[in-house]
């Protein structure tokens, strides 16, 4: 999860975008300059995530809840008390918006997240699918494949 609402696919290229930036600096004085755009990029991308949960649809104040609960483990009832609103009520809505389910959503995203860490990382996939909450490995390579067409080591080896 990365805090403040943004999503990892978003950080994750940012980093990789000043990383890149910060290794074409000529001395300390332009390295600074670049950490503060950084550091305003990052804050813009914060208060723009908040605004969207603030003011958005459900899909986007849901979609917003599932960001910052990826590796927390969640159900319905607890989302809808989160957000203050029937369970039904939430899940109508959201599907009606998306044609997902809220938890077919959440599966999804926590995939994606997955291949972001089997990619860029070397922690073993055991330790992936605890983090990001799934209920064993067996279970997580299992969905992993059903979503992504291989299995984590598989796609770790591919990527």
């Amino acid at each position: 999860m990365i805090q403040g609402g943004i999503s990892p696919a978003v950080a994750y290229s940012l980093c990789d975008i000043y990383l890149l930036k910060l290794s074409h600096c000529k001395d300390n004085v332009d390295s600074i300059k670049l950490m503060r755009e950084a550091q305003q990029v990052f804050a813009e991308q914060v208060e723009n995530a908040q605004k969207t949960f603030q003011h958005g649809s459900w899909a986007q104040k849901i979609n917003f809840y599932i960001e910052q609960h990826l590796n927390v483990p969640f159900d319905l009832n607890q989302l809808a008390d989160d957000l203050f609103v029937d369970k039904a009520h939430l899940s109508r809505c959201y599907k009606l918006e998306t044609g997902k389910t809220i938890m077919a959503s959440t599966r999804e995203r926590r995939i994606e997240v997955a291949q972001i860490m089997l990619t860029y990382s070397d922690a073993p996939i055991v330790t992936i699918s605890e983090k990001l909450c799934f209920a064993s490995q067996s279970h997580f390579s299992k969905i992993f494949k059903s979503v992504v067409g291989m299995t984590p080591k598989e796609y770790r080896r591919v990527t």
